[in-house]
């Protein structure tokens, strides 16, 4: 009987051999149709393979087989894999494989004997799961870095459920509350922080059950401030799953409060005994903010109150050329280097009179805080009598007003012994104050040039010869000017006994050739984003048509499963998992600026306010989000998603820039930028515009990461925090959108970021849409489908039949038009590809009409808006669907035109 038994186990082993491959056809059919990498081998070597496999090693079929399978792994895996080839493995194994190129990646394998044409074989299934190792690794790097943050934080965090009892603390609690974790977790929070067996009266906790909004309450436990915050955890229903508890140790920031209170009490009377109006403000590199103190003799000069005078700026009581020179990176890295600066401005009081000022100005430290501290003094009498001097002198030499150029003559000692009155208007210098001063310590000529200027006077005199050069000088107000000089030497007796010089103005032309280099740089730039542009587009078209072919079996798929099975929640993930790489396929065209977009009129308040809580969570508690929106702001024409995208990464960019604690400010404002603006910021056009502002106090950029910020994947982060496609995204939304960016940033200094978007003057739209709960069904009309994608096509044939309607497909233009001819009298739509090999869909079209001229026609396409219309196809109306496309979209699209009369 034993016997009898083994010889039917052996012969039921067999013939299950031999129905897994009884021939050579079987096995070819096999390989072909396998969705994996399959080989046979003998004795460890490789005697036939599919492409699958080859392409999984990067090499052609015939430079794998005859090879042994060890020339394909990697060294530590060769042990493991010889041991696997000796036996069969119901199970997959791990290894690492070598592909042509010399990479490696990381391969699953089963594999057993079989029977082959009268032969055992060594048959092996093979998978690359590279990308699924790189994403296990990935997620378990985030998990340790969010738990190396939780406890790395300085407040105590409690997190709570939704019935009050604290479910987990971090390092920081323990330590405050001098307890291990274990025995907190459990309680509640009151029990913790104030030792009492209910929520006391204005409990945060309690408030925010009731609100859902963050609530915040300040208290004294003890001799100790502390400060909690509550943040509520919600649901996508809105419903309360956790909260999340901050509490901050406040008290040497009270006593800090109370110090300085005195302190202020202390000065104030000192402050205001001064004679002199004294106006101290905010130190920023970016521009002014409002004064923060000024004393009575500056509310007298100007004749504003107190109150008045501290909700103003220094903006607001200068004229505008005292605002750009003082507002000026070159004024500000001045007083920065020296401490201070001593100036001249003009004042403009309550009543429009303008006063000159000598100004002082200094750097100090209020409370931690950089400030800047002015004393001013009425130079109105100085002034006029300045103004006879100059009226005096001018009547005195009025022959030599005519002179444009300046002309100067110095002994070969270079002490000036005359120049003309010219340079009063070219430099704003009085001759006097020049005269038998040496040449090259008047301060006109520029540091840079010095050197250059005392080689060249020193050539004149020794070789007896003239001289020409180009100079930079700076005028008496501290402006830069270009000038030609061109210099002579006067010899008596064949020695050179002076030198006469002409200085001509050449500002205008130097700035032109710097504008037409900078013009040409920018035109470098474009082509070079557009060339990416192209690039961005054939990727969107590739991965848009991968994405069709998952969204649409996944919809198939959660059509046939009950919503309660474990596998519907799986497919959910599937399609959430598609909808994040639409967005990154968003991404791309955004910075290419060839994004499919969806504008409305928008109140750009409204959005930002909307993200506070996203952008809250994003930055962190170690960064204070704040917002200066301006209420009567003008309204705007933009895809909505388009604005959420450039907050996210406008702000996600600051707080890279900021190493610890540090702040950013969103602002908005309206803005009209007339010609004269223009003229001096190239790229910008005038009108009326919507300013968007993102500022931070992060680390700065120099000149070299500013010119380069907005190229897709420059980056200055490391290879695990950023991709370089952030600030190129925000780049292409806003051309796109016709606006335009500005940028303010100094190494050590913080960024500001502003944003001008054009402005609209439509009303505001209405964002609800109404979306069908069930798609349209069909009437069993016949639609032909044409795409040269199979795994596409067989999506399509199963979403359309799902539908109700009878469905013939195609994969070649040439047997379209054939089916399309049998099918003449009963074909009611063509739906087709727009780009295909043969001939693009637009043709087809036209080819199929001669056979059936009333037939309806729907193209889709994975390619970009703007690639489709060259194709002759209209974007964005119902004879067009984009890839991916739901269920949803394409039977809606379908049935539209279906009923649409002819």
């Amino acid at each position: 009987m034993a016997g009898s038994r083994q010889k039917k186990s052996n012969k039921n082993k067999k013939m299950k051999k031999d129905s897994l491959i009884d021939s050579e056809d079987s096995f070819r059919l096999l390989v072909k149709r396998a969705s994996e990498g399959i080989c046979l081998s003998e004795k460890g070597i490789v005697t036939d393979l599919n492409k699958q496999l080859a392409r999984i090693l990067g090499c052609e079929r015939e430079e794998i087989i005859g090879k042994p399978i060890q020339d394909f792994v990697a060294p530590a895996g060769h042990e493991l894999v010889s041991t696997m080839l000796e036996r069969d493995c119901s199970e997959p194994y791990r290894h690492r494989a070598l592909r042509k190129d010399g990479k490696e990646i990381v391969v699953e394998m089963w594999g057993q004997a079989v029977e082959h044409n009268g032969r055992t074989v060594r048959l092996t299934e093979i998978r690359d799961i590279t990308e699924q190792v790189h994403r296990e690794d990935e997620l378990a790097r985030l998990a340790r870095e969010w738990e190396a943050t939780f406890n790395a934080t300085r407040d105590a965090i409690f997190i709570i459920n939704n019935k009050n009892k604290i479910t987990r603390v971090n390092a920081a609690s323990e330590r405050m509350f001098a307890a291990e974790g274990r025995s907190i977790v459990g309680k509640y929070c009151w029990q913790v922080v104030h030792g009492l067996d209910k929520p006391f009266p204005g409990c945060p906790n309690v408030r925010m059950k009731t609100t859902k909004k963050r609530e915040t309450i300040e208290f004294k436990e003890g001799g100790t401030w502390l400060k909690v915050v509550v943040d509520p955890v919600l649901d996508k229903d809105g419903t309360l799953k956790t909260s999340v508890h901050t509490i901050q140790d406040i008290t040497e920031q009270k006593e800090m409060e109370q110090a300085l209170k005195a302190t202020k009490e202390k000065y104030q009377a000192l402050f205001d005994s001064v004679t002199d109006p004294v106006f101290v403000h905010p130190y920023k590199e970016s521009g002014f903010d409002d004064f923060i103190e000024v004393n009575s003799a500056a509310c007298s000069l100007l004749g504003y109150s107190h109150d008045e005078l501290l909700a103003m700026s220094p903006r607001e009581i200068s004229t505008r050329e005292d605002v750009e020179k003082r507002g000026s990176r070159e004024f500000r890295e001045i007083l920065k280097r020296n401490g201070r600066k001593s100036f001249e401005a003009t004042f403009i009081a309550k009543d429009g009179t303008r006063i000159p000022m000598e100004i002082s100005s200094g750097i100090f430290e209020l409370n931690g805080t950089p400030v800047i501290l002015s004393v001013a003094r009425d130079m109105t009498e100085r002034k006029l009598a300045e103004l006879a001097l100059r009226n005096s002198e001018a009547r005195y030499r009025l022959h030599f007003e005519n002179v444009s150029d300046v002309i100067f003559s110095m002994g070969t000692d270079l002490q000036l012994k005359d120049i003309s009155p010219s340079v009063r208007d070219a430099l704003g210098y009085e001759p006097g104050e020049l005269l038998g001063k040496p040449f090259l310590e008047l301060g006109i000529l520029a540091d840079e040039d010095l050197d250059a200027a005392a080689r060249n006077t020193r050539w004149v005199i020794q070789n007896n010869k003239p001289f020409f050069s180009v100079y930079k000088l700076k005028t008496k107000e501290g402006k830069v000017k270009w000038a030609e000089i061109s210099s002579k030497p006067i010899a008596k007796a064949g020695e050179v006994v002076s030198i006469l010089s002409v200085a001509r103005d050449v500002t205008e032309r130097v700035k032109a050739e710097e504008e037409k280099k900078k013009l040409e740089a920018q035109l470098n730039q474009a082509n070079k984003l557009e060339a990416i542009g192209r690039l961005a587009g054939g990727v969107a078209h590739d991965f848009n048509n991968i994405l069709g072919a998952i969204l649409g079996n996944a919809e198939l798929a959660m059509s046939r499963v009950s919503a309660t099975e474990p596998l519907y929640q799986d497919l959910i993930e599937i399609l959430n998992a598609v909808e994040r790489a639409e967005n990154t396929t968003r991404q791309l065209l955004s910075f290419a600026r060839k994004q499919q977009v969806l504008p409305k009129v928008i109140d750009l308040n409204v959005s930002i306010r909307s993200l506070l809580n996203i952008l809250r969570r994003l930055l962190g508690e170690n960064i204070e989000l704040s917002c200066s929106l301006r209420e009567d702001l003008w309204r705007l024409m933009i895809d909505p998603h388009q604005i959420d995208q450039v907050l996210i990464n406008l702000c996600i960019n600051s707080k890279d820039a900021i190493d610890r604690n540090g702040r950013i400010i969103i602002e908005t404002g309206n803005v009209v930028i007339d010609q004269e603006y223009c003229n001096g910021h190239s790229g910008f056009t005038q009108g009326e515009y919507v300013m968007l502002a993102v500022s931070d106090n992060g680390s700065g950029m120099d000149e070299k990461t500013r010119e380069n910020m907005f190229d897709p994947f420059f980056t200055t982060k490391g290879t695990d925090k950023g991709t370089g496609l952030g600030l190129a995204t925000v780049y292409g939304i806003i051309k796109q959108a016709g606006g335009f960016i500005n940028v303010y940033s100094e190494p050590g200094s913080g960024t500001t970021i502003k944003i001008y978007l054009p402005r609209t003057k439509e009303r505001l739209d209405d964002w609800q849409e109404k979306k069908p709960n069930k798609f349209p069904r069909g009437n069993n009309e016949l639609i032909l489908i044409v795409d040269d994608e199979p795994y596409l096509l067989k999506m399509a044939k199963s979403l359309v039949t799902a539908m109700g309607y009878r469905v013939i497909e195609a994969g070649t233009t040439e047997q379209a038009l054939k089916l399309a001819r049998e099918h003449k009298d009963e074909l009611s739509m063509l739906l087709t590809d727009v780009i295909m090999k043969e001939m693009d869909g637009k043709e087809l079209s036209g080819e199929i009409r001669k056979i059936r001229p009333d037939l309806k026609c729907l193209f889709m396409s994975g390619y970009t808006e703007t690639a489709v219309a060259d194709r002759g196809v209209i974007a964005g109306g119902d004879s067009f669907v984009q890839k991916p496309f739901t269920t949803m979209e394409l039977a809606t699209k379908i049935k539209r035109l279906l009923d649409r009369k002819v």
